[in-house]
């Protein structure tokens, strides 16, 4: 007899009881964007109370499927053309949204350094004043 274990802790936001890491209400709060700032930078703003949270959870956890909700709202916003991601090398949370977008979708991939004769996407938390470079912001406040 096969035993599947489900998820069994309460829905990190709210503490209603479900199988997943986010209740079906919370779940409905995950608003990212995007928002245009200039043309070379976009910006997906990742600050609400919901979001939040599933951030702290990963800091606390290190389980990288805390941040899969997240993930299934931005996959449908990605370009469909492979890319190279440009993820800083110093922030933990940024590095593991990248991976578990390629986990989800395998024609992209990541680097900490500029490769030239790849469409690339610059990865940071705000926007710089004088991007060189197609930059996308993952903002969180």
């Amino acid at each position: 007899m096969k035993v599947t274990k489900l998820y069994s802790e309460p829905c990190i936001q709210c503490q209603n009881t479900t199988r997943q890491l986010l209740c079906h209400l919370c779940r409905r709060h995950l608003q990212v964007g995007p928002f245009e700032i200039n043309s070379l930078t976009e910006a997906w703003f990742l600050g609400n109370e919901t979001i939040m949270q599933l951030i702290r959870h990963y800091d606390r956890t290190g389980q990288r499927r805390a941040l899969s909700p997240i993930v299934q709202k931005i996959i449908p916003l990605l370009p469909r053309q492979a890319r190279v991601w440009i993820a800083p090398p110093d922030d933990y949370a940024l590095d593991a949204l990248v991976k578990t977008i390629m986990d989800h979708d395998p024609a992209h991939a990541v680097t900490t350094r500029h490769r030239h004769g790849f469409r690339q996407i610059q990865l940071c938390r705000y926007p710089p004043k004088e991007p060189t470079q197609p930059t996308l912001c993952l903002m969180t406040h």
